[in-house]
């Protein structure tokens, strides 16, 4: 099933704008939101059914969001379809798929230039909490990761190669192993181009709420 209208609008996270702009078709209209909405995924819950609401009269909305820590539950789409990808998390929609990676943290060009790195995290708690606190802070956060994957979704270029030199610089600066993977955008790419017939993609009816036992 290959969708290709002019009435659809993609709400997105910023840690994924530059694989959306280089692969989303010209018809399609895209809103970008910033990544840090997710440390509060009640409040993000709230902005992207106002958004829908408001930008799905009569049209079919596509979420570049996964479950997203529950972030998308209770989500519908009134006026037409509401697609999203069945994933847990919006990193599913660069990776290639069946690698594991226990105790990585990732980072990609996107998230690099519009977010926040832990190494910045790290900074902030340090200087709003001092150097002991803060620093206990980030730990217990973080404690799981050892490294940082980069995963490279952009190609060869100037732009990625400062991206990829922040991300070496992050994980150098908190002892973390460091790691650069090739980046897999099919996925993506058909969730922006309507190729919606797959089991890795929720395709619901209007009206129909998202819940989080759809999530594979």
């Amino acid at each position: 099933m290959i969708i290709r209208r002019n009435d659809q609008i993609c709400l997105a996270c910023s840690s994924l704008k530059e694989e959306i702009d280089k692969l989303a078709p010209d018809y399609l209209e895209t809103k970008f939101y910033p990544i840090g909405l997710h440390e509060s995924p009640s409040y993000l819950n709230k902005a992207l059914m106002q958004v829908i609401l408001r930008e799905g009269r009569g049209r079919d909305v596509i979420l570049a969001y996964g479950l997203c820590s529950r972030s998308t539950v209770g989500l519908f789409n009134p006026g037409g379809k509401l697609v999203l990808p069945r994933f847990h998390d919006c990193i599913r929609l660069l990776r290639q798929t069946g690698r594991d990676a226990a105790g990585s943290y990732f980072l990609s060009p996107s998230w690099v230039r519009y977010g926040r790195t832990p190494l910045q995290e790290r900074s902030e708690l340090i200087a709003k909490h001092g150097p002991q606190t803060g620093a206990w802070i980030f730990d217990s956060m973080y404690r799981h990761y050892k490294q940082i994957i980069y995963i490279d979704t952009m190609g060869a270029g100037e732009d990625t190669r400062k991206t990829i030199e922040l991300a070496r610089e992050t994980a150098g600066g908190l002892g973390w192993d460091f790691a650069v993977e090739p980046g897999a955008t099919d996925r993506l790419e058909r969730l922006l181009t309507g190729s919606w017939d797959s089991s890795e993609f929720l395709v619901l009816p209007p009206g129909q709420k998202v819940e989080a036992n759809m999530f594979l």
